[in-house]
């Protein structure tokens, strides 16, 4: 069960994507923006490393947010891919 609960206040353009994401999948808002940070974890773990990691070595730290982004938009792109809609084959009419 959820052991932290998170009030922010959020700006209109977040609410309404939040929003549009939760009407989307069916889910209220909490539950959707719960599931938001909870898929985005990872992410912010690695970030978490790469400022603690830019305060003493900020070259190294340079490369690790470069190769952060590249992962990310790797991520971005398969995600695009895999909602695309694929061409339908019909058949011919005889």
């Amino acid at each position: 069960m959820a052991k932290y609960r998170l009030q922010a206040p959020l700006d209109e353009d977040t609410e309404q994507a939040l929003r549009a994401y939760a009407e989307a999948t069916g889910m209220t808002m909490a539950r959707a923006g719960a599931e938001v940070l909870r898929n985005t974890a990872p992410a912010l773990r690695e970030l978490a490393g790469a400022i603690n990691e830019a305060k003493t070595a900020p070259a190294k730290a340079m490369r690790s947010v470069i190769d952060s982004i590249d992962r990310a938009t790797a991520e971005i792109d398969q995600m695009k891919m895999d909602f695309e809609p694929k061409e339908v084959k019909r058949a011919k009419k005889a």
